[in-house]
């Protein structure tokens, strides 16, 4: 059985990974 509930916490985790990668390239560009 899978839990949906896994998917969807795995994507949230990409979503903030990628959010938190963007903001460190803008500081570090800057």
């Amino acid at each position: 059985m899978t839990s949906p509930d896994i998917d969807l916490s795995s994507l949230a985790d990409d979503e903030l990974a990628a959010a938190l990668a963007e903001q460190l390239r803008r500081r570090a560009g800057r």
